[in-house]
């Protein structure tokens, strides 16, 4: 970021050290200075369902960005090695969408937890790789008040 002063990156760094949103995962030795890797702390971007509540469109949006953006700093990793296989690494992204009553959405989001927290213990072992899954749930926009799902189309609107 070399539009950014070093002195301004490292204060925002040492903030987001002390608030434990980042964490030192690595150090290196590079010509006498010691090199710091970071990288976001477990549970480190938990934001509280207050502040979440209280967020601008806009501010939800910029959050959702940077999620993005380390997804794709996490595949752009994935893809950087020597070698890969995504069948046998088991990498798959996929969108399905799924017509579900909300009774039907949280039976199939409590049993995604159930499966999930089963293993979200397990410790580090030979045979054992850190897999990452990721869920991003966005719901169908809701009608307008003024216009229902059996309202005839708009004059003109072909896409109803």
């Amino acid at each position: 970021m070399p539009d950014i002063p070093q002195a301004t990156m490292y204060r925002h760094l040492n903030k987001l050290l002390k608030a434990q949103l980042v964490e030192v995962v690595e150090h290196k030795q590079i010509r006498g200075a010691m090199l710091k890797v970071y990288s976001l702390a477990e549970n480190g971007a938990d934001i509280p369902a207050q502040e979440l509540a209280a967020m601008t469109p806009d501010e939800h949006m910029k959050l959702f960005m940077k999620f993005i953006a380390s997804l794709l700093g996490d595949y752009g990793k994935y893809l950087q090695q020597d070698q890969f296989d995504l069948r046998q690494d088991g990498v798959s992204f996929r969108q399905p969408d799924l017509l579900l009553s909300d009774e039907e959405y949280m039976e199939l989001v409590q049993g995604l937890r159930t499966q999930l927290m089963k293993h979200v213990g397990n410790k580090p072992a030979p045979d054992r790789r850190r897999r990452t899954i990721t869920t991003i749930i966005i719901p169908e926009t809701k009608p307008h008040a003024s216009i229902s799902a059996e309202s005839p189309p708009i004059k003109g609107d072909e896409s109803k």
